[in-house]
């Protein structure tokens, strides 16, 4: 509760800092206040630097097109050293919630600030229609249908490997959470059993819509709805018309995973992360790579919607850091032993 409290207070904060700029700009400058005011001049001395995990370096890509300094470096690397009291060699962070909870979860670990959420996708499963056709006619219980997708014989699943991806281990907690995984410390056996099993069945990819789309065959990818609208918008427009009503299979109470920029402890500027956290070419980047802007109006950047899509639900807690370290010691290349 009182990181949620603090993140408010930096988002309100962040505001108000960005008022004060927009109205010293307006009435000229103070003793106060810098010279150096615009925003593509702001950096030039001292530029802001943001840490991307892989699954977000194409927004990284549009970000470094500013006058921001990006770098990608595998999440659970930069989960792992901030946990052990590690710095985040970076202003900010650009990850997904809950992975800030699980680089602070350790004493000592406190090298992050308040993280603001900027963006949102929910995770599903998605490939050509006639896999999912096949998936619906095996799996009827509308309560557990990702889940029971992985075991279909004929479906091949695409997933990135949990034990290098934070998006690979946010997926398998959509399926542990179907199979009603009991307690936050020791899964139960059956429910273990099922996510091994699912596994099994699955191929490890870093791309796993774009080959499902590119192989064409009963295959389905368990990913970010983000991924399929990102390979759509990549199309020519009169493509993109095609994929309007894309074959998507969403879980029974979808979840929202979230986007979300954590400053340093010791970063200070934090006019110049507004700066960032508001510009126009991130929040366009996210819209562009499917994901949804909570702080933007719909009829501005209108948000593509699939068949059968049911109201995401960004109300409800991500999974608990202790459930993310259990889903990933089952991946494909580790111990896949109950934690």
């Amino acid at each position: 509760m009182a990181r949620r409290i603090a993140a408010v207070v930096f988002a309100v904060a962040a505001i108000a800092v960005g008022i004060v700029i927009r109205n010293t700009e307006e009435r000229g400058p103070r003793r106060s206040v810098p010279d150096k005011v615009d925003p593509y001049e702001i950096f030039d001395d001292d530029q802001v630097s943001i840490l991307c995990a892989p699954e977000l370096a194409v927004l990284c890509e549009r970000l470094s097109q500013m006058v921001t300094k990006t770098r990608v470096e595998p999440t659970w690397t930069t989960v792992d050293r901030l946990a052990d009291g590690g710095a985040l060699g970076a202003d900010a962070w650009l990850t997904f919630r809950p992975l800030d909870e699980m680089a602070a979860a350790r004493p000592g670990a406190t090298s992050l600030g308040p993280a603001s959420p900027v963006g949102r996708s929910p995770i599903v499963m998605a490939g050509p229609p006639a896999a999912v056709a096949t998936v619906r006619a095996a799996c009827p219980d509308a309560r557990v249908l990702l889940s029971c997708a992985g075991g279909v014989a004929a479906i091949q699943l695409m997933l990135r490997d949990p034990a290098t991806s934070a998006v690979g281990a946010l997926a398998l907690a959509v399926l542990a959470e179907e199979l009603k995984v009991a307690g936050p410390e020791q899964p139960a056996d059956a429910g273990t059993a099922s996510l091994v099993a699912v596994l099994d069945r699955s191929r490890s990819t870093p791309i796993p819509y774009q080959d499902v789309a590119r192989l064409q065959g009963n295959a389905l990818a368990l990913t970010l709805e983000a991924d399929v609208g990102a390979w759509v918008n990549d199309l020519p427009y009169e493509q993109q018309r095609d994929f309007d009503q894309a074959a998507i299979l969403y879980p029974f109470e979808a979840r929202g995973v979230e986007v979300v920029v954590v400053p340093a402890r010791s970063f200070t500027r934090a006019n110049d992360l507004v700066r960032v956290l508001g510009s126009s070419s991130l929040l366009l980047a996210l819209e562009g790579n499917g994901f949804e802007v909570p702080t933007r109006p719909p009829y501005l950047f209108p948000k593509r919607v699939y068949a059968g899509r049911p109201t995401i639900r960004y109300d409800l807690p991500p999974p608990p850091p202790a459930r993310l370290r259990q889903l990933r010691a089952l991946s494909r290349s580790g111990d896949r032993a109950a934690p």
